[in-house]
């Protein structure tokens, strides 16, 4: 299911994208566990580099510090995975 939803996140366009995870961040603050797993999936395909493909540097770093912002919600493993040095957004 995360798969199949993460490829139509994907297929959009760039602020579309940007959109749809300011979005779904909100959702998951206010229920945890909601969208975390296809959240995850569409910021890591390719090391972040699929999520940010034309994606402008400013949405960029707001959808960073979203995520920032929004750190707990996520797994240890997918928390590591999002602070990684070589994390796309994280540059």
């Amino acid at each position: 299911m995360s798969q199949a939803a993460a490829n139509e996140v994907l297929s959009k366009k760039p602020k579309r994208r940007v959109e749809w995870v300011q979005k779904r961040l909100r959702e998951e603050l206010a229920t945890p566990g909601l969208n975390r797993d296809v959240l995850y999936e569409v910021l890591t395909r390719k090391e972040g580099r699929a999520f940010a493909q034309e994606v402008s540097a400013n949405d960029a770093v707001r959808v960073y510090g979203a995520i920032q912002f929004a750190m707990d919600l996520f797994t240890v493993r997918q928390q590591k995975q999002l602070q990684a040095q070589s994390y796309y957004l994280r540059q």
